[in-house]
């Protein structure tokens, strides 16, 4: 080919609005005389791309990703299946009792209070199906229907409940399920992430 024209592509916005044809009763696009029926109405609605973004934030806010304690991870997530087994459904991270607890995602208290086998403990709803525990804490520092911040201190160290050292016991949660924390948790951890 000795000569071709080439043009730019069409900018998103363009793609969203509706083209040039007309709608069916069922919803059905029509394009160049052709019926399109998985072309439905609501797949043409122009996107508002500063909510996009607002929700894009929201969302990393939100989700699980920063670790909760400055430790040494002394216990991973054991997903094990034998019925006589007990599961460890998150991670013990070893800290010298009184060690701040920080929040790793933004979301609502939905539970602060004593559980018989984690001991103090802190439940955060962050939206988007996570939910966090922090346990074994010495004290609590924020209280039901609090809305928290990543990075915010949520409780202090401790060896309550069931625990032979002061340490956390840190769970993720979704969709009402318990997922290993590592797969939300950078593999190195530095103090800025703590800070984040």
């Amino acid at each position: 080919v000795s000569d071709y024209e080439a043009t730019a592509p069409p900018s998103v916005t363009e793609y969203t609005l509706l083209p040039s044809g007309g709608m069916m009763d069922d919803g059905a696009l029509v394009l160049g005389g052709s019926r399109l029926p998985f072309l439905l109405r609501e797949l043409w609605v122009p996107v508002d791309e500063k909510d996009l973004e607002k929700r894009q934030k929201t969302l990393f806010r939100s989700t699980p990703s920063t670790w909760p304690l400055r430790g040494w991870v002394t216990s991973g997530f054991q997903s094990v299946n034998d019925p006589l087994q007990r599961r460890h459904l998150g991670l013990d991270i070893a800290a010298r009792e009184g060690a701040p607890v920080i929040a790793s995602g933004d979301g609502i208290v939905i539970f602060a209070d004593w559980d018989q086998y984690l001991g103090w403990l802190v439940v955060v709803e962050h939206g988007y199906g996570f939910t966090t525990r922090y346990g074994h804490n010495s004290s609590i520092r924020v209280e039901l229907g609090n809305r928290i911040r990543r990075g915010q201190i949520i409780a202090l160290v401790g060896n309550t409940g069931r625990s032979s050292a002061p340490h956390l016991h840190y769970e993720v949660w979704m969709n009402g399920n318990p997922v290993n924390p590592r797969l939300y948790l950078p593999d190195v951890l530095r103090w800025d992430d703590l800070l984040s």
